[in-house]
């Protein structure tokens, strides 16, 4: 019965129990809050053109987006993609890993009685300090409101989201 809830566990859980390490031993007020981002959707889009491939179409702004908000955020990719093809996306994106450090794909969603979840107990922050950017609110098991909705990405060029994304947490 034992070895039958294990393997229960590993199919309906996480890999690991924290995402993220602990966070250092100082005051609260210190420390960055944790931005959490869902990629596809939501950041960028992405089509496929004959001759050239896989074509991702990044949502305006995002560049000056995440430079503007790392220093003031721990900024989290936290996606229903497979991580291997993230890692390839952000190596794109921040070769150097400059703002984009942690990213989290479809192996580290929970599973519920209607699909996937992205639980953010996982992540190893309080709540308080969490805010999450997404498409989808239906995903989240738990923590509906820490996340700021935007609109579907779709590869529109005219699109200002994330200016007033910026505006917003910044204020």
């Amino acid at each position: 019965m034992e070895k039958c809830q294990e393997g229960y566990n590993y199919l309906r859980y996480p890999p690991m129990k924290k995402f993220l390490p602990d966070e250092p031993p100082i005051n609260k007020q210190m420390l960055r809050k944790t931005l959490v981002l869902n990629f596809e959707g939501t950041m960028y889009s992405k089509d496929f053109k004959a001759g050239e491939g896989l074509v991702l179409h990044l949502r305006p702004g995002f560049r000056k987006f995440i430079k503007e908000m790392s220093p003031k955020y721990e900024i989290v990719v936290y996606t229903q993609e497979d991580t291997n093809f993230i890692n390839e996306v952000i190596q794109t994106i921040d070769p150097f890993q400059t703002y984009l450090h942690w990213y989290f794909g479809n192996e580290f969603l929970t599973t519920k009685t209607k699909g996937l979840a992205k639980d953010l107990s996982f992540l190893n922050r309080t709540m308080d300090r969490v805010v999450v950017v997404d498409f989808k609110t239906d995903v989240y098991a738990n923590n509906k409101e820490n996340i700021i909705f935007m609109k579907h990405y779709n590869g529109e060029k005219k699109d200002d989201s994330l200016k007033e994304l910026t505006f917003f947490l910044n204020h």
